[in-house]
């Protein structure tokens, strides 16, 4: 299981089902319109 993390706010995007297992960075799409619900 790999999780997404996004680069900006360090919340969790989104978990990928897979033989994998480790840390993929993205964005929400939320932190690229300056408006995270992720942030406290």
């Amino acid at each position: 299981m790999e999780a997404i993390i996004c680069k900006d706010c360090d919340g969790v995007i989104t978990y990928l089902d897979g033989e994998k297992a480790g840390t993929l960075y993205g964005h929400c799409a939320t932190c690229q319109k300056g408006n995270c619900s992720h942030t406290s």
